[in-house]
């Protein structure tokens, strides 16, 4: 519907499109300066020829002021601006190839600027179907106008055929060019989205691992405040308790207390061991979890007296600082 194609016409241009419309607008401006030096720097056309190319590049030059202020101030361009842009330009070059020397005018050069910058914004479908009106219209006005071609002459044909073909070219060669960069583009952001993804992972997974490794700092200053903390306020006060009995007659039971005392520092020491050495190695990955419990069973028979034996079955696997 005509509202339908009102809305695509006033659709935003993506950000490849503004690249090609920046192309675009450059284009539009050179060949808009060489239009008016070629037909008014000495000219070789008529009047009336002179007067209807002025008019088209004055036109062209209005649209292109348009075209550029939209493109430098807010970099957000409605899609029918540069299109009706690129169809301005093929009808004046088409228009302007009939009012000088149709199929002898040496204008149809403007062709290939005028299709690559059209095909940089619109690659596809599109520039193709602007590509082919372009240079249909061309052939008719080429070989009906002022009688310069000549229908049964080779070398006209011939070299019509190669105009077309060459046209023809250009818009394929910058297609397959934008292809081929936007392809390049689209692997290089998600190589990029890829990288970022991998460095959300890593930083989740750190986040985590310090996570866990706080709630062991937690654990073990529990274990260290309920635990060691506790049998050395024992210890302590054991001590005070057992100095102010050695200092008032009589001493009876003195030296069971300070064997009581002295089982207490050994389990002090003990667990401050399991706590501070035995682990450390462990959690740095220096020392196996069997190494581990040998030494304990050490410590615990040099502690307790009691023997004890370890015996490890089965191939030990590395866990995490947590466990």
């Amino acid at each position: 519907t005509i509202s339908g194609v009102i809305r695509a016409l006033r659709a935003p241009l993506n950000d490849e499109q503004l690249g090609g419309v920046g192309i675009q607008v450059a284009a539009r401006w050179l060949l808009a300066t060489t239009a008016v030096l070629a037909v008014n720097y000495r000219p070789d056309v008529g009047a009336i020829g002179q007067i209807g190319i002025n008019a088209l590049t004055a036109g062209a030059v209005a649209l292109n002021v348009v075209l550029h202020v939209r493109f430098a101030g807010s970099r957000s361009l409605p899609l029918g601006l540069p299109l009706a842009a690129g169809i301005y330009d093929a009808i004046a070059i088409t228009l302007a190839i009939g009012l000088v020397d149709g199929f002898k005018s040496s204008t149809f050069v403007f062709y290939y600027p005028a299709l690559l910058a059209f095909c940089l914004v619109f690659p596809g479908r599109l520039s193709f179907a602007y590509s082919a009106v372009t240079l249909v219209a061309y052939a008719i006005v080429a070989t009906t106008t002022h009688h310069s071609f000549r229908a049964g002459n080779a070398i006209d044909q011939k070299t019509l055929a190669m105009r077309l073909a060459t046209l023809a070219s250009t818009v394929l060669l910058t297609y397959i060019a934008v292809r081929v960069e936007r392809t390049r583009r689209r692997q290089a952001v998600a190589a990029e989205t890829a990288r970022a993804t991998q460095v959300l992972d890593l930083e989740r997974r750190a986040r985590e691992a310090e996570q866990a490794l706080q709630v062991e700092r937690r654990r073990l200053s529990r274990e260290i405040h309920d635990g060691v903390s506790q049998e050395v306020y024992m210890l302590a006060l054991g001590l005070e308790t057992a100095a102010e009995a050695a200092e008032r007659p009589p001493r009876e039971g003195a030296g069971e207390r300070l064997g009581a005392l002295v089982r207490l520092a050994r389990q002090a020491l003990l667990d401050t061991r399991n706590l501070l050495f035995d682990l450390e190695g462990v959690m740095a990955g220096q020392r196996s979890l069997a190494a581990l419990a040998r030494n304990q069973a050490q410590e615990f028979t040099a502690v307790t007296g009691i023997p004890v034996d370890v015996t490890v079955s089965g191939v030990e696997r590395a866990l995490p600082p947590a466990a």
